[in-house]
């Protein structure tokens, strides 16, 4: 539904810098342009979603992870946002909230290493993936903005 808004604005805006020429394969090539990136974006994340709801709930390999996110998320509430809370709660594009996501994925991956229990995640490690790694794409993705 988001998308559908997002794809409403754009072209609003588009059409009010076509209206003393208003020439609509222009528009729609224009609308094309600005929106195919983000809409494939979004085709790709709603397919990871499908998947991950259908094979991997009940894979515990993925609930280790989705419990260190979890503490990622409260632990660094001001520089780790989920997928999911840049899909649903922010205004970056589908493509950024994707790659950053994938980035997230390494980055889990990489901290749950040889780990037993969620809790012992190494938070000096963790910082600095996040400081390196997910806050330059953040920034970059968010623009002056701060996150959400």
């Amino acid at each position: 539904m988001n998308c559908g808004f997002e794809d409403c604005k754009v072209l609003s805006d588009i059409l009010k810098n076509h209206l003393a020429n208003l020439d609509w394969e222009n528009v729609f090539r224009e609308f094309y342009q600005k929106r195919k990136e983000n809409v494939d974006a979004i085709a790709d994340l709603a397919q990871d979603n499908f998947i991950e709801m259908r094979d991997k709930v009940a894979d515990p390999n993925f609930l280790f992870q989705k419990s260190v996110e979890q503490i990622l998320m409260r632990s660094f509430s001001d520089t780790y946002l989920s997928r999911y809370q840049l899909v649903s709660f922010s205004n970056i594009d589908y493509a950024a909230a994707k790659n950053i996501g994938i980035l997230e994925d390494q980055i889990l991956r990489e901290l749950c290493q040889n780990l037993a229990k969620p809790e012992d995640v190494d938070l000096k490690k963790a910082q600095f993936l996040i400081e390196t790694k997910l806050k330059p794409n953040l920034q970059k993705a968010f623009g002056a903005n701060k996150w959400i």
